[in-house]
């Protein structure tokens, strides 16, 4: 993994909230990048956005 491999782009991630756009998420924000999360789900869109918060990944959410 490239730790800075994204460092200073900004990543939108569609149906963040789970599965593979979380996941995405998740490996963007590992490598660098800020991750503007989407999802249509609030809850889960929510508990994706705390587990960025923990990774300690720059991002913002946006519920649909």
């Amino acid at each position: 993994m490239h730790a800075e491999r994204f460092a200073g782009q900004t990543a939108l991630v569609t149906g963040a909230g789970h599965g593979i756009g979380r996941a995405t998420a998740e490996r963007l924000g590992q490598e660098g990048a800020r991750a503007v999360l989407v999802d249509l789900d609030d809850r889960r869109l929510g508990q994706a956005v705390a587990g960025l918060e923990r990774l300690g990944v720059k991002r913002s959410c946006h519920p649909c």
